[in-house]
């Protein structure tokens, strides 16, 4: 009786201890996304958007709508050097190679929505995103 008892144990303690890894595991990989849609003030053609990112897990996502042929120009400012972004395409193609970018300027090949993704590499910090888009800048 003690032997099954001891076994009943052992398998309980084992299976909190690896609910208690994947948990840890699942917890590690996974952060959370803050996703806001972008608008501009009537007759204007930029904005700045801001906000703190708490830790590395989680990332700010603005989604702006554009049409092909019109220049979008980007620049962040950071209160650490860890926080940069990266811009996807409506097709989901990243519209620079880089994904730490700081500052990007380009005409857009697309028509849609375009997401852009800001992010630290290295704990919190506070940030503003300065968004413009027009047909010349």
């Amino acid at each position: 009786m003690r032997l099954a008892i001891h076994k009943s144990i052992t398998r309980i303690a084992f299976l909190i201890v690896l609910v208690g890894a994947a948990s840890i595991l699942t917890f590690g990989q996974h952060g959370y996304r803050v996703t806001k849609r972008v608008t501009f003030p009537k007759g204007r053609v930029s904005t700045t958007v801001s906000g703190t990112i708490p830790n590395k897990l989680e990332s700010h996502e603005y989604i702006v709508r554009v049409r092909k042929g019109q220049t979008i120009k980007l620049r962040l400012h950071a209160t650490r050097l860890s926080i940069g972004f990266y811009t996807m395409s409506p097709s989901n193609a990243m519209i620079e190679e880089e994904t730490f970018l700081k500052d990007y300027t380009g005409t857009l090949e697309e028509s849609g929505d375009y997401h852009i993704f800001v992010y630290s590499t290295k704990g919190a910090g506070k940030y503003s995103l300065d968004i413009q888009i027009a047909s010349d800048i």
